[in-house]
């Protein structure tokens, strides 16, 4: 009878023991009422201990989602961001740089027209275009269509903060932090001018005033959507994302309705926040092929804590 209750208190303790990193490993989203974005991002930062992990870091990179030069919630807020590089530089003392690589325009030209120039210089920090980065190559095996690919060198010794918009997408049915990762692709041989007879030898069939916008992702939209989500994040995932939720758009990515949601996000695991995220705009995450290739490989899409502060 001994034995027993020694065999059944071992028992008790390892079953706590694995619940316990169980807890510990679970994914978590949090989330907080927008009142003000120094506010909400400062709870968010406290709860997420951001400052006990950027120590001994050097360079964070911001990656807003600026797809074109049109104004928020289309694009990522430049207030948002701006409040975020504010809280930021309260306690992290390393380079801040505000990166991101347009696919509907020169992303000069969405940091120029959005305000992104002028939080440069106000809080003297440098934006830069990733389209225009020196880049290196990558192979991967697992993954499903971009098996080699060229990403910006900067990206892999720093530490990157995820700024998206959630939104209805047409292809993707809903972007929020792992599409925002179609910014550091480059689709190959990429060159601005327009050559018809080239581009259709490659099977890319494009209007030339649709080219000349800057649509130098369009070779993901041929590969399929859904499976080079999944390669850029297999690649090269955010290690944080904050998402300014005060408002969605349904309808469409890029002519959509806002509707308001009243809320900032933030996780370390992108599938989680999206899977969150998609579910307050009425999908079920196993709708969405990207979320269901990502689910235990890139993150988790359920099992997670949804935390409110």
């Amino acid at each position: 009878m001994f034995l027993f209750f020694c065999f059944l208190d071992l028992f008790n303790f390892f079953y706590c023991l694995i619940n316990c990193i169980i807890k510990m490993m679970k994914s978590k989203v949090i989330a907080t009422k927008f009142d003000s974005f120094e506010k909400a991002i400062s709870r968010i930062f406290e709860e997420a201990k951001l400052k006990e992990v950027l120590k001994g870091k050097n360079r964070v990179i911001l990656k807003p989602n600026l797809t074109t030069n049109l104004p928020y919630p289309i694009t990522t807020d430049p207030q948002f961001v701006e409040s975020l590089v504010k809280v930021l530089l309260g306690f992290f003392g390393g380079e801040i740089l505000i990166c991101e690589g347009s696919g509907g325009c020169d992303t000069k030209k969405a940091f120029q027209d959005l305000g992104y120039e002028g939080i440069s210089r106000k809080w003297k920090i440098k934006t830069l275009d990733l389209n225009r980065e020196e880049r290196i190559k990558f192979e991967n095996k697992n993954a499903l269509k971009l098996k080699e690919v060229w990403l910006p060198k900067i990206l892999f010794d720093s530490y990157l903060i995820s700024l998206p918009v959630p939104k209805e997408h047409g292809e993707a049915i809903f972007t929020g932090a792992l599409k925002n990762q179609f910014g550091i692709y480059l689709s190959k041989n990429f060159v601005k001018e327009y050559d018809k007879e080239k581009l259709e030898k490659k099977g890319i069939f494009v209007a030339k005033e649709i080219w000349e916008k800057g649509w130098n992702k369009g070779e993901l939209h041929f590969l399929g959507v859904q499976e080079t989500i999944f390669d850029l994040n297999l690649y090269r995932k955010p290690d944080f994302v904050v998402c300014d939720g005060r408002f969605g758009v349904k309808g469409g990515e890029l002519r959509g309705e806002r509707f308001e949601i009243g809320k900032i996000f933030a996780s370390f695991d992108p599938v989680a926040l999206d899977s969150h995220l998609a579910k307050i705009f009425g999908f079920d995450w196993r709708e969405i092929k990207y979320l269901t290739l990502s689910n235990k490989v890139l993150g988790k899409a359920e099992d997670f804590e949804v935390k409110i502060v």
